[in-house]
């Protein structure tokens, strides 16, 4: 049967399961975790966390292989279903509820331990079986499979090569939090970056933004399929007024049901867009779409990317 459907053990101690959790992480990239590792990352004190792992390994679910631990089979299918219903779970929470990036991931280490994997297989189903969480974590399939590649941060990636944000890391929220009001999110392309001693820029969508260091390493990037992101892409808000464009897509940061509410008033990629004018307090402000006047508030205009008229998209 498969590995992640008939699971042999159910922690009635929610730091079991966030251990087996954090392990499969680790194996699934090549790593694992001592003692120490996994008492910094899962903030638990030491000696609750050591009697913890004793009973996972008396159950059978990891071993100790010198200083560090390994998950056994049972163990890995249910580290494996621990992973695969965290990524359902925030992926559900991006999708159809209003709750801000930052809170997913605890909102769904919450409900997670409760999740069978009917339930998980279900919730998949009905989310269309996505292979990528909001962050850009792959989700293990139903059998407890999944591919994980490692990609460099933004502090590794050469200064003059563009780049595909492919990943971000949630933790730690805080950072996570600063990231994504930056306005970074999977699928941002980056024109260029430069690294200095106390930030690293970075140019996404005709604009220059700042992260510190500590930010700029939860950002993971890859090479742009055509080697080169679009030079003529900006923001819809830094249209001039009577200026012409079309769009070339939303944000990745937007989604939901935000998300949707901008495809129904036809901002959909190819569409041609022209500013008319703005309220007395620059919001809301006036774009011509498809003959029609709409009406878009300024922190709207911010997740529309548009690009020259004279550019195809």
């Amino acid at each position: 049967m498969a590995a992640a459907t008939k699971l042999p053990f159910s922690a009635s101690d929610p730091l079991g399961d966030d251990v087996l959790k954090r392990l499969a992480e680790r194996e699934a990239d090549g790593r694992a975790d001592d003692l120490e590792s996994l008492a910094g990352v899962l903030e638990a004190p030491r000696d609750r966390l050591a009697r913890t792992v004793e009973q996972l390994a008396g159950a059978g679910l990891v071993a100790r292989v010198e200083a560090r631990y390994e998950l056994t089979a049972a163990g890995r299918a249910r580290g494996r279903h621990l992973l695969r219903s965290h990524r359902l779970l925030e992926t559900r929470l991006a999708r159809h509820t209003g709750l801000p990036p930052e809170k997913w991931h605890t909102a769904a280490d919450r409900a997670e331990h409760a999740l069978t994997p009917e339930a998980a297989n279900a919730l998949a189903d009905a989310l269309g079986n996505p292979r990528f969480d909001p962050h850009g974590d792959p989700i293990p399939d139903r059998d407890g499979r999944f591919a994980a590649a490692a990609a460099p941060t933004l502090l590794d990636w050469p200064e003059t090569q563009p780049a595909l944000v492919v990943h971000l890391e949630d933790e730690p929220p805080a950072l996570y939090a600063a990231v994504h009001r930056a306005g970074l999110a999977p699928g941002s392309l980056v024109r260029a970056v430069r690294r200095h001693a106390d930030r690293v820029e970075l140019e996404v969508d005709g604009r220059w933004l700042a992260l510190s260091p500590a930010e700029a390493d939860l950002v993971h990037v890859a090479a742009t399929m055509a080697g080169a992101a679009p030079t003529s892409r900006r923001r819809l808000a830094d249209l001039p007024p009577g200026g012409r464009a079309i769009v070339a897509g939303l944000s990745p940061v937007i989604r939901g049901q935000a998300r949707q509410r901008l495809l129904d008033l036809g901002l959909v990629p190819g569409t041609r867009i022209e500013r008319e004018f703005a309220a007395a307090l620059s919001s809301p402000i006036a774009f011509r779409v498809r003959g029609t006047l709409v009406a878009l508030r300024r922190e709207q205009t911010e997740q529309i990317l548009v690009e020259a008229e004279e550019v195809q998209p």
